[in-house]
């Protein structure tokens, strides 16, 4: 079986007989295959990822608006990073720095602390 046929019945695209896609189908279960999250990162410039800086989990406040958007974020395919930054610009800063270095695709701020990230920013 070729490359092109495995990638075809992955994504659903190109003429595949019944039987091969079936073929196919239990090798990759047979072989617990995951698709990589990276690999497809790559190719659609997207991991999928949202970040959520909030100053404290604790806070019943906060815990909700985490809940919110996390179930949000889910129904619409994305992963959230949660970081429970405190009251520091630090802490928000280096959480900032991790997450562009891990590339997501947001970042929301919950908490007027935040506002004086702009002078860093």
């Amino acid at each position: 079986m070729s490359i092109t046929t495995v990638s075809r019945v992955l994504n659903g695209k190109g003429k595949v007989s019944e039987a091969t896609r079936q073929r196919v189908k239990e090798v990759l279960a047979r072989h617990h295959y995951q698709p990589s999250a990276i690999a497809r990162g790559m190719v659609s410039k997207s991991l999928r990822n949202v970040a959520v800086l909030l100053p404290d989990l604790r806070t019943p406040t906060y815990a909700k608006a985490a809940h919110v958007v996390e179930s949000e974020c889910a129904h619409r395919g994305y992963h959230v990073i949660v970081c429970n930054t405190g009251d520091g610009a630090e802490d928000a800063l280096s959480y900032l720095q991790l997450m562009s270095q891990r590339q997501v695709d947001g970042v929301m701020f919950i908490g007027s602390c935040y506002s004086a990230l702009r002078q860093h920013a």
